[in-house]
């Protein structure tokens, strides 16, 4: 896929939708993954999670930056 298409499959999951829930994952959720630490989750009205990783491989979880006109702030893995 290229960049458009990916933008554009983006758009059709997350625009429009709203966050019902942030929470850690369980400790279920990381080892399923067999991650180290357990990510953040956006729970959306959908029914579907947002989940940083730290690669498309999924090979470790990611951390996200909030980015505001306060500057920038990390949300890490846990």
């Amino acid at each position: 896929m290229n960049i458009t298409q990916w933008a554009t499959l983006a758009s059709d999951r997350l625009l429009g939708r709203r966050i019902t829930g942030v929470r850690y994952m369980t400790d279920r959720e990381r080892n399923a993954l067999a991650w180290d630490c357990r990510a953040l989750v956006l729970e959306l009205d959908d029914g579907s999670q947002v989940i940083p990783s730290a690669d498309c491989e999924g090979n470790a979880p990611g951390a996200l930056f909030l980015v505001s006109h306060k500057g920038y702030e990390t949300l890490p893995p846990y």
